[in-house]
């Protein structure tokens, strides 16, 4: 409660950032991911750090950064500014809701591109950051100035001219057919309705065709309406007796993508393939957005507990088929995951 009355009291903040960073720590007390502050540019700052990182198994590797810095795509992370991953991330602990075993670690990337944060937990100064990267066995200490957040990034995958067309995140949903296979692949990668191919349209030919396997992708997807893909989810359930769901899942699965999950798990012969999403099958979401009148920073809240039958709160989801996505396949533009599907199939 007094954490509460001095939040109310902003006078005392000496700027409207130290007061959004007060009032994120707080929130990231709820463990809830959906109860949170948007980033503000105009408060906590135009810049950001070149240098986004993946997590791959245990380890954080460069998989986007300006073109300055491209030659380290690619590179594990070992220390920041001379502190180990393990304690950077401890020390960024306190700005992350964790929602589940999977919330820290999946987070702390992003954190790591906010000069303001990093330097008010004196892990960075503000205008650069220090990382020491381990480059196929070669260790480079390289300094990452700060840029303005709309400069372009380089994606590691843009250095290879061959990736597995299943990588790529064409648009909101798109799909393919693999004759040889006899599969149906369907990506679906926010759950929304501004989409090229409409659930209708994707239901239409999903009801002329005769595919065995139907592979859904949600390893990209990080929610929005949940009800938009019920048509898809209802038609399957009907065919069920004669084709088999294979559903995709990866770390930034969350919030409807889980509650799709669920509704596909329902359907006989389903199964997943992939990583622990960050969010949870049992979790609170149907967010209402505050605008604060004096910062203009907005809020959102959560209004709604969503309960997924055998998992308590902030109990993480497990796919049958545990694969984490290989960061050797990764530079290759090979897919993981449907490398095990395809592998799966011909057992």
């Amino acid at each position: 409660m007094e954490e509460i009355n001095n939040l109310k009291k902003e006078k005392c903040f000496e700027s409207s950032m130290i007061f959004g960073i007060s009032l994120m720590i707080f929130l990231a007390k709820l463990n809830d991911g959906h109860t949170t502050l948007y980033y503000s540019p105009k408060v906590f700052g135009e810049n950001v750090f070149p240098a986004k990182f993946t997590l791959f198994s245990d380890n954080y590797y460069l998989t986007e950064t300006s073109k300055k810095y491209s030659e380290f795509l690619g590179g594990k992370l070992l220390k920041i500014n001379g502190k180990s991953v393990d304690k950077s991330i401890n020390i960024i602990k306190p700005l992350i809701p964790i929602e589940n075993k999977i919330s820290l670690k999946y987070y702390f990337p992003f954190k790591l591109l906010e000069p303001n944060l990093l330097s008010y937990l004196h892990l960075s100064d503000i205008n650069h950051i220090e990382l020491l990267l381990d480059m196929g066995g070669r260790r480079i200490l390289e300094r990452f100035e700060s840029v303005r957040n709309f400069t372009p990034f380089v994606n590691i995958l843009e250095k290879n001219r061959s990736i597995e067309e299943t990588l790529i995140q064409k648009d909101i949903l798109w799909y393919k057919i693999i004759p040889e296979i006899q599969t149906l692949y369907i990506q679906y990668n926010i759950c929304e309705k501004v989409t090229k191919l409409s659930i209708l349209q994707l239901l239409k030919m999903l009801k002329t065709s005769a595919y065995q396997n139907v592979v859904i992708d949600l390893r990209n997807n990080t929610g929005g309406d949940s009800d938009i893909f019920d048509p898809i989810i209802r038609y399957l359930k009907e065919r069920e007796n004669f084709v088999k769901i294979t559903i995709l899942i990866g770390q930034k699965t969350y919030s409807s993508a889980i509650v799709n999950l669920m509704d596909l798990l329902k359907i006989k012969k389903s199964v997943t393939i992939g990583e622990i999403p960050h969010g949870s099958p049992t979790h609170f979401g149907d967010i209402k957005e505050v605008i604060l009148p004096n910062t203009k920073l907005t809020v959102s809240i959560s209004t709604k507990l969503t309960k997924s039958y055998g998992y308590k709160l902030g109990e993480i989801f497990k796919p049958k088929f545990l694969i984490s996505t290989n960061i050797e396949d990764y530079k290759k533009g090979v897919d993981t995951q449907m490398k095990t599907f395809i592998k799966l199939l011909s057992n």
